[in-house]
Order: structure tokens, then C-alpha cells, then sequence
């Protein structure tokens, strides 16, 4: 068995400086460091899929059992659905609660800094100095931010990064013999990951891999240990049945890696996902060199591979590849000569300080959610218009759909959202917003009377007869041929989206008051032109500009 002997013999992973711990310039570096992860735990979350999590729990509250099957649809209204983050959403619903929105984002932060200080004792194992430490924490926020974030994901990498640093323990220390406590505990563990989130199944991957690379007595403990917490993951709502849906899920997420972002494999051009190549790049580089040493233990190099292969294929599996490789290369470098890396660590440190200060200091901000993902203004719309418009079926956005059936309920019967129940629809919304008239097709299928769009710049050319027979070119937005104005009216429009109700099923009198007849985003030219022809009132347009700018919910 190869062990990476006292990691480097107590020398820096980053060696930054001559006396660890010791040095003025080296405090500062960590400071600066921590003060740059601390930034990253900070930044404002902007999930859209919190919301049916919160619906999930309120549901939960309300009926005393965790729902089996849809209640928040149309489309799957009684279906059967496994919630296997039940765990984690009551804990949302009870922060958000008490301590409202910046609560979450609390929990957020708390748990990001949970999973940092686990790093910081998996790297303390290293015999790493504090600079050097400090260092490598900050590769591993950055590296984590396309995945920084408030969801059930955020208890997972915790509770991974604590396996591992059990584990990497383990490893380092003294032969111990199996004791039923720690069975119990295994258990346990697993049994309480289990109920907040998948990521469990990579903590048990993590643990087979170890009991797999491990020897003689050790490999038998850590089977019994990966044995006690499979049993303890089937102490959940669905039982067995978890890892079927799991497989379904992961089946789906493959197929649908083209049109769900965060399924999608991490790309350079994203200068997001620069720190997270950074450490790609540096980790397979350095467990091969190391490993063509002989001077890599199987487990090290076997963990960084595997997690850093579905990192490469999903960029939301990337904290559990951060969470094994930082540590895995802190200690493959810090077998290197120090006068040949010291220079080198410098720079690296300096660049990460300077990219945080670029991507990630102007994002923070006095607001704990972005809504980047969700039509605030527009739902407070369809809110305040509930006596006109409300049991009338929707089609919108799929990941506006959490925030709508949050906020409206059942006043406005959405049709998806961001379960795994939809990834059908999912692939079926994208197809039909290519062609009008499969959209068309796909909305009356749905038997949906109230469409909203996002806002969007896709224009197509037309011709518009003149008075004198000759023909004008103009410039007009897509969306007017996927809701035509004989069918459709628009009643509502802001930055993010727009509001069209069937005509047919809305009050004549409310339309009267509430339509935009010309006064319509991207169609200034067309609007410009029918005054010209006599065809519309520059007194109408002038009216609905003032309307459109007194509303509330622009």
C-alpha cells in the first residue's frame, strides 16, 4: 500500500512561506484569503427551485404527511412523486419562518462555512501551514461557485466533506478494530443524509472506494461501515423504491443535459467556471505525476478521477470533486521542492485574490435573493388581477413554475415545475417554443387560457401593405405569431416576462381596461407605422404608455 508518507513531511501545499504560521506577510495572505471565502459564503442565492421545496414543506405542515403524490399541477395532478429532500425543505420552511428571507441566506452561509472549516481540518491532517491552508481554501470556494447556491445540495456537501475527512483520518491513523457503535453511527449518518438529499449516493460511492483501496483488516471495518449506511439510507418515505427513482432521475438529467443549466458539462468559455478548470487541470496533473512516483495512495487518485469525471460531465457535481481533490493535490504538492514552487504559489494565490475581487465582491449585496429566475413583478400581477383571471390554467416558464404555485396556490393552476415529475414537459416546452404552431398545439393540448412568455429579442421580418399597394419591410418580435392578437390579448409586460390571456375566456370589459392593443414590447416600429396608416390613435398609445408606466408591477 502506498501512503503518502507524513504528507510532505510537514513542508506547505502552496509553500508560500518559509516559516509557517509565522510570518507577518503570511497572516496578511490569510487573512485576505479567509476574508475571500467568507465573500463567497456570502453572495445572495437566486435559486428558483427553492420555492416548490417551500410549497413541499408547507404541504408537509399542513397535512402531516410528506407528500406521496402531485398536489401543485395540472398536468400531474395525483401522480405518484417520492420527495426524498422532505428533511431539508422543512428546515427552509422553519428558517424562512423564523427568520424570514435573510434567514435562508443565513443557512446558506452557515453551511458553506461548515463544509470550509472541514476542509480546513482535512488540510490541518497535511501538515499544512496556515497561509498554505488559507490558500486552498479559497481554490476550493471559487472553484464551488458555479454550484453556490441554496439547495439540498448545500447539506450534501457538508456531510460529504465530513466522510471524507473521517475517512482521510482514518487512513493516516492508528489500525482500530470494528466497534458496534460505529455501525450505529454509519447508520445514522446515512440514514439522516438520506432524508435531505441524493448526494448520499456519493457518500456511499466515497466509502466503497475506500473500504475497495483499503487492506487487510481496515477494507473489512470500512465494508461493514459502507454495509450499516446503505441499510441506513433505507430508512426513508420510499424505502428500496429511492434508488429506483435516483436512477430515473440521473436517466432523465442525461438526456436533458441541453436544456437544464446546471446539468450541463462546465465549459471554459464561462469565466465562472475558470477556478473550477484551474483545479481540474492542476489536480489530474498532479496525482498523475505523483502517481508515476509510485507516491499516491489508490484512494486518492481513484477519488479524484471518479468525482472529477462527473464533475467534467455535470457542473453541479462539482463540490463533491472540490471537496476530494483540494485536499488530494495540498498533499501531491507538497512533496515538491520548496524554491521551485514558492513563486509559482504566489501567483496563484494573488490571481485567486484578484478574480474574487473582479467576479465575485461586485455580486454581494443588501439583498439576500436575486429573482433572477422569477417573474416577481408578473405574479404580482396575476395576484392582483385574481378576480379576473383566477382557475384559469397557466403555461409558463418550467422554473417559473415553483414561484408561481408558491405564491398564487391554487387561484392560478400552474402546469411544471422543477421536479423531476416534468423533465417530460420539459423536453416538450423547449420543442414547441421552435414553430408557432406547435406552440399553438401544445398550449390548447395543455387546455391552458394564460400564457406568459419571458422577454426575449428574437425578431423575424414582415411585409405590411401600404395605402399605395406597395409593401413595407419591418421589424416585428417573434412572440406576436406564438400568440396571435386575434386569439391572444397582452394585458401585462415588465423586464422579465409577459402576460397573454385567451380572449375568448377573459371579461370583455376587463380586457377593455386592461389590454395593450399597441403599446407592445419590441413592436415600437409596427406601432410607429399603424398611426401613420390611420390604422391605430396616437392618443391609445400615448394612454397605455402612461398605464404601463403608473403600474405597480413593472
Amino acid at each position: 500500500m502506498h501512503v503518502l508518507h507524513p504528507l510532505g513531511q510537514g513542508r506547505s501545499a502552496l509553500l508560500l512561506d518559509a516559516a509557517p504560521g509565522k510570518s507577518g506577510a503570511g497572516h496578511a495572505v490569510a487573512a485576505l484569503c479567509l476574508a475571500a471565502v467568507a465573500a463567497c459564503a456570502a453572495l445572495p442565492y437566486v435559486n428558483p427551485d427553492l420555492f416548490w421545496h417551500l410549497s413541499a414543506a408547507r404541504r408537509i405542515v399542513e397535512t402531516g404527511a410528506i407528500p406521496r403524490a402531485d398536489w401543485l399541477t395540472y398536468t400531474r395532478a395525483g401522480a405518484p412523486w417520492v420527495d426524498f429532500e422532505w428533511l431539508a425543505q422543512l428546515s427552509w420552511l422553519a428558517v424562512q419562518t423564523l427568520g424570514g428571507w435573510w434567514g435562508l441566506w443565513a443557512l446558506k452561509v452557515a453551511l458553506f462555512i461548515g463544509a470550509a472549516a472541514v476542509l480546513w481540518r482535512t488540510l490541518s491532517l497535511h501538515k499544512l501551514g496556515l497561509e498554505a491552508k488559507a490558500g486552498w481554501l479559497l481554490a476550493w470556494a471559487l472553484a464551488l461557485l458555479p454550484a453556490n447556491d441554496l439547495r439540498p445540495e448545500g447539506y450534501s456537501l457538508l456531510l460529504f466533506s465530513a466522510l471524507w475527512w473521517r475517512l482521510e483520518s482514518d487512513r493516516l491513523g492508528p489500525a482500530r478494530r470494528l466497534e458496534r457503535r460505529e455501525l450505529a453511527l454509519a447508520a445514522g449518518y446515512f440514514l439522516l443524509w438520506a432524508n435531505l438529499h441524493a448526494g448520499f449516493a456519493y457518500g456511499l460511492v466515497l466509502l466503497a472506494l475506500s473500504a475497495a483501496c483499503a487492506e487487510g483488516p481496515r477494507r473489512v471495518r470500512l465494508a461493514a461501515l459502507a454495509a450499516a449506511a446503505f441499510a441506513g439510507t433505507l430508512v426513508n418515505p420510499a424505502g428500496w423504491r429511492l434508488y429506483a427513482v435516483l436512477v430515473e432521475h440521473a436517466r432523465d438529467v442525461t438526456q436533458l443535459t441541453h436544456l437544464i443549466r446546471e446539468w450541463q458539462a462546465p465549459t471554459m468559455k464561462d469565466p465562472w467556471l475558470w477556478p473550477f478548470w484551474g483545479l481540474f487541470l492542476l489536480s489530474f496533473s498532479a496525482i498523475l505525476e505523483r502517481q508515476w512516483k509510485g507516491e499516491l495512495p489508490r484512494e486518492h487518485a481513484l477519488a479524484v478521477c471518479l468525482f472529477g469525471l462527473s464533475a467534467g460531465r455535470h457542473v453541479r457535481t462539482a463540490p463533491y470533486f472540490a471537496a476530494v481533490a483540494v485536499p488530494v493535490v495540498a498533499a501531491a504538492l507538497a512533496a515538491l521542492d520548496r524554491r521551485h514552487a514558492r513563486l509559482a504559489a504566489r501567483a496563484a494565490v494573488a490571481s485567486l485574490l484578484v478574480y474574487c475581487g473582479v467576479r465575485v465582491a461586485p455580486r454581494l449585496g443588501l439583498t439576500p435573493f436575486l429573482p433572477r429566475y422569477v417573474p416577481v413583478a408578473l405574479t404580482g400581477f396575476l395576484e392582483s388581477e385574481g378576480a379576473a383571471l383566477g382557475g384559469l390554467k397557466i403555461v409558463h416558464p418550467v422554473e417559473w413554475g415553483g414561484f408561481l404555485a408558491w405564491r398564487l396556490g391554487p387561484r392560478f393552476p400552474v402546469y411544471a415545475d422543477g421536479r423531476y415529475l416534468f423533465h417530460d414537459l420539459v423536453k416538450a416546452s423547449s420543442e414547441a417554443l421552435e414553430d408557432p404552431d406547435r406552440f399553438r398545439a401544445f398550449v390548447d393540448g395543455l387546455g391552458a387560457d394564460v400564457v406568459l412568455l419571458k422577454r426575449s429579442e428574437a425578431t423575424v421580418w414582415t411585409q405590411a401593405a401600404m395605402k399605395d399597394h406597395k409593401q413595407l419591410a419591418l421589424i416585428r418580435p417573434a412572440w406576436l405569431f406564438f400568440v396571435p392578437k386575434p386569439d391572444w390579448a397582452l394585458v401585462h409586460f415588465d423586464d422579465a416576462g409577459m402576460v397573454f390571456v385567451r380572449r375568448k375566456r377573459a371579461p370583455a370589459d376587463w380586457l377593455k381596461r386592461t389590454e395593450y392593443t399597441i403599446h407592445r414590447p419590441g413592436d415600437e416600429e409596427a406601432a410607429r407605422w399603424l398611426i401613420k396608416q390611420g390604422v391605430a390613435q396616437a392618443a391609445v398609445l400615448a394612454a397605455e404608455k402612461s398605464r404601463h408606466e403608473a403600474s405597480p408591477f413593472r
